[in-house]
């Protein structure tokens, strides 16, 4: 839902402690005073904004188990086929992104979807013998 730009980051591993950063040499400043690493480019990503139609009737199916018949183990919906089934998710996958925009809620995740151009970031070493 969200295009995201590369920015520099500072941290250990591909583990980001601290940025984002517009220029390499802001990420290497920052990883020097923070003890850190690496210097890397990452790209944050949009959670998974989808619902399953199959999903959506399982859970359904689950939360009235005891509605559906003596034995619980019948079909809210009988007879779904598979279009059917895709029509579901798909318009329960459109109403919540019209929720999400309606609220203006944000759907970039924590977690980077894509990492590139990783360095060592050297140190000086402030004890020397």
């Amino acid at each position: 839902m969200t295009e995201h730009d590369w920015q520099w980051w500072a941290g250990d591993d591909e583990r980001a402690e601290h940025g984002p950063f517009a220029t390499k040499d802001e990420a290497i400043e920052a990883a020097k005073a923070n003890e850190s690493q690496y210097v890397f480019e990452a790209k944050q990503g949009d959670f998974i904004l989808r619902i399953d139609g199959d999903d959506a009737l399982s859970w359904l199916n689950d939360v009235n188990e005891e509605l559906v018949d003596q034995d619980g183990d019948g079909q809210v919906f009988e007879g779904v086929n598979e279009a059917a089934e895709k029509d579901l998710g798909k318009m329960l996958t459109a109403a919540l992104h019209a929720w999400i925009e309606k609220h203006g809620f944000s759907t970039t995740a924590w977690a980077f979807d894509s990492t590139r151009n990783m360095e060592a970031v050297k140190h000086d070493d402030a004890e020397e013998n």
